[in-house]
């Protein structure tokens, strides 16, 4: 067993009085040394282990806060790991590191372990830094948390032994109540930005798939948001329906290539069948994540048709999901733009045309009626809310309204994400390799772009 004990300017953001506690797993010795170089400054206790027998052994001994655990290992993967390690210390971050897109092994850690965290190989240094500490801060949220509910329940004791007339002790009680439930909201936010960047993170493994359109999900996802909100569905609901519309391929990665490199109606009957099967893999990888419930009951019927003759569960109507109605007029207007759907490809004037024809056969009329106004929508945001900048030009604080790619179509920075200074020095270091680093879009309503702006 390897340990490191470090101190760093930034331990309180992290310390109070209390130690934390960071295990790495690999059973490669030179991945477990540039772990430990690029964490030995950090303000917690590192541990090494380069097996999983060698990593429970750690942790029948320390209290673990954080595991950072390979997936390809020997006698015992990382999934395997990770699922003891979860029975053992259910409250511990669990973070999986691998050099392989395998879908089955990544389901499998996500289900048994309980992954909160998906990193692939190679890493970028800040990046994985950054989410070990997101995880170490959230585990103090949970850890002051549940010291803020111990101190409630005392107090309260305390409170029903004392004379009711004691108004001030009871407004200084209600005080501390308001503060023990935003501590609790935040903790909640907590978890569900960790769920959003799960969602991003899978996009992502998506859109790398030799068998998907680059992009496709991401614009599938932003028409289903505008149709949803067009729809006037509550706000929760519009963020799931977008959800739903990033991941509703993810069953796409099992299926065999060749029902993935031609149009649909390009398919043999045989290829149909094998194609129809992907909103239930989907479904079936996503049902037993935690959040991801709806999104995954919206992607298993958003084959489904208006006239009952889609798949799998032959819905009528209403009968089938708000959700999946909507996604399946989305999805199907991009595969009809893209290609997708038949030999060539299909102006947008067109593809609403065929659309129309097919409501209230294959979808929802009224979601049909909202199409090409929210067609229009999506390209006035586009244009009304990003900005076109050279590298030069970027500034701290900017937030990037798309993606950043490498040449290789490499996801280097998603779409929404704040730029800093780093960021920055990292890509004008890139761009002497990647002429393609040239050209950036970030959201036009910042304070950090409108300073631009004004000053130029």
């Amino acid at each position: 067993m390897n340990v490191d004990t470090n101190t760093s300017e930034y331990e309180p953001l992290l310390t109070e009085n209390a130690e934390l506690n960071v295990l790495f797993v690999d059973d490669e010795p030179q991945i477990l040394s540039s772990l430990r170089r690029l964490f030995r400054r950090e303000p917690y206790t590192l541990f090494f282990a380069c097996s999983g027998a060698e990593a429970l052994e750690i942790m029948q001994q320390q209290k673990i806060d954080v595991i950072v655990s390979d997936m390809r290992m020997p006698n015992m993967d990382g999934a395997e790991f990770l699922s003891a390690a979860r029975e053992m210390q259910p409250d511990t971050m669990r973070i999986l590191l691998s050099g392989q897109s395998d879908f089955q092994s990544i389901i499998k850690a996500l289900n048994n372990g309980g992954i909160s965290r998906f990193v692939s190989k190679p890493w970028d240094d800040d990046g994985l830094k950054n989410i070990v500490y997101d995880a170490l801060r959230l585990k103090r949220l949970q850890i002051e948390k549940l010291r803020l509910l111990e101190i409630t329940r005392n107090q309260n004791e305390m409170l029903f032994q004392m004379n009711h007339s004691l108004e001030e002790k009871v407004k200084a009680r209600t005080s501390e109540l308001q503060q023990t439930a935003d501590m609790l909201d935040e903790s909640y936010r907590e978890l569900k930005e960790s769920y959003k960047n799960f969602v991003k993170l899978f996009s992502n493994i998506i859109n790398q798939n030799p068998g998907t359109k680059e992009g496709f999900s991401q614009k599938v996802a932003e028409l289903s948001e505008i149709l949803a909100e067009s729809m006037n569905l509550p706000e929760s609901e519009v963020e799931i329906i977008e959800q739903a519309g990033h991941l509703h391929e993810l069953g796409k990665l099992i299926l065999p290539y060749h029902c993935l490199d031609k149009p649909y109606t390009e398919l043999n009957q045989k290829e149909r069948y094998e194609f129809s099967r992907y909103p239930i893999y989907g479904h079936a990888a996503l049902i037993s994540v935690d959040y991801l419930g709806d999104q995954a009951n919206i992607i298993l019927h958003h084959r489904e048709t208006w006239n009952g003759k889609g798949y799998p569960d032959k819905l009528v109507g209403e009968k089938i999901p708000i959700g999946s109605r909507i996604l399946a007029v989305a999805a199907d207007f991009f595969m009809l733009t893209e290609g997708l759907m038949v030999k060539r490809l299909v102006s947008e004037k067109d593809a609403i045309d065929r659309i129309h024809k097919l409501s209230g056969i294959n979808y929802d009329p009224n979601v049909v009626l909202l199409l090409e106004e929210a067609i229009q929508r999506v390209s006035h945001r586009a244009a009304a809310n990003e900005i076109r900048m050279v590298l030069a030009d970027l500034k701290e604080g900017m937030v990037l309204s798309r993606e950043v790619r490498s040449s290789r179509g490499i996801v280097l920075i998603t779409r929404g994400s704040t730029l800093s200074a780093r960021m920055i020095q990292k890509l004008r270091a890139m761009k002497s390799s990647d002429q393609t680093l040239e050209s950036f879009y970030v959201i036009a309503n910042n304070k950090a772009a409108n300073n631009f702006q004004n000053n130029s």
